[in-house]
C-alpha cells in the first residue's frame, strides 16, 4: 500500500534461501522493517527465480497473496524441482505462508496466473490449478 514495500531477496549473502522482507515507508527517511518471511529449504537448496526474471513474482492486492517461483536440488530425490511458493501478506501480522504447488524437474519460465479464486502455476512442461488460498492441493493438472 502507500506506506508499505516488499523486497524480495536472499535471507543471507552465501547462498540463502530467498527471503520476502516488509518494510513500514511511512517515513521514507526511516524505513523500518516490520517482518521476514525464508522459504523454508527443508531437504534441498533453493533459490528463487525472481534473482533474473521479475514475471516470477505476482502479487494479488485485493487478496493480499503473492506468489513467487523458486527451484532446487532435492537431497532426498537426487532431482531438481522448481515450485510456486505462495504467501498471504498482512500489514498489521506479516507474511503466512499459504502453501506451494511443486513441479518435478527443472521446468524453464514458472509463472504464477489467477482466475478468479484458482491460482494456475505454469511451467514449459505441465500447468498446476489450485485454490488461491490453498496451493497445496492441486485441482487439475495439464501436461503441455
Amino acid at each position: 500500500d502507500a506506506t508499505h514495500l516488499i523486497g524480495l531477496g536472499q535471507a543471507s549473502s552465501s547462498f540463502g534461501g530467498p527471503q520476502l522482507s516488509l518494510f513500514d515507508v511511512s517515513d521514507i527517511a526511516h524505513p523500518k522493517l516490520t517482518n521476514v518471511y525464508t522459504v523454508d529449504e527443508r531437504d534441498y537448496d533453493v533459490i528463487s527465480f525472481a534473482d533474473t526474471d521479475h514475471y516470477s513474482v505476482a502479487y494479488f492486492p485485493a487478496q493480499g497473496i503473492l506468489a513467487f517461483s523458486v527451484t532446487g536440488y532435492s537431497y532426498d530425490t537426487g532431482e531438481d524441482q522448481a515450485q510456486t511458493e505462495v504467501v498471504h501478506v498482512d500489514v498489521d501480522h506479516g507474511f503466512a505462508r499459504l502453501g506451494s504447488m511443486l513441479h518435478p524437474g527443472d521446468p524453464v519460465g514458472l509463472r504464477a496466473v489467477r482466475f478468479g479464486q484458482d491460482l494456475f502455476s505454469i511451467s514449459d512442461e505441465e500447468i498446476l490449478i489450485a485454490e488461491l488460498a490453498a496451493p497445496d492441493t492441486i485441482l487439475k493438472t495439464i501436461d503441455l
